[in-house]
C-alpha cells in the first residue's frame, strides 16, 4: 500500500472499512475530519469535513461499524451513514 501525505499538522485517528477511510485531524486552529476512498493500491483524498464541530469540543476517537461511521467527541458521539448520509 502506498502513503500519501495529508497538508494537516496532525492526523489524531484513523478508522478505515472496505474502500473508505476517514482521518481526524488538527490543522492550526481548525479541526476535522477527512475523507478517503481507496483507489488502486492507495487511500486517496475524497473530501474534508468541518463544520459539525463547535470551537470547544475535541475528536477523541473514530469508529466504523457497517456503513455508520462514529465519532466521539467531548461533547458527545455523532453517528452516520457515510454511504447515504450528507456528512457537510
Amino acid at each position: 500500500m502506498t502513503i500519501i501525505s495529508l497538508d494537516v499538522d496532525q492526523i489524531t485517528r484513523v478508522a478505515a472499512g472496505g474502500d473508505r477511510g476517514f482521518a481526524a485531524f488538527r490543522d492550526g486552529q481548525e479541526a476535522g475530519i477527512i475523507e478517503l476512498r481507496y483507489e488502486g493500491d492507495l487511500y486517496a483524498y475524497h473530501d474534508t469535513y468541518r463544520s459539525f464541530l463547535n470551537s470547544s469540543s475535541t475528536i477523541l476517537d473514530l469508529d466504523i461499524w457497517q456503513d455508520t461511521l462514529y465519532v466521539t467527541t467531548t461533547a458527545g458521539i455523532i453517528a452516520a451513514d457515510y454511504t447515504r448520509d450528507n456528512l457537510k
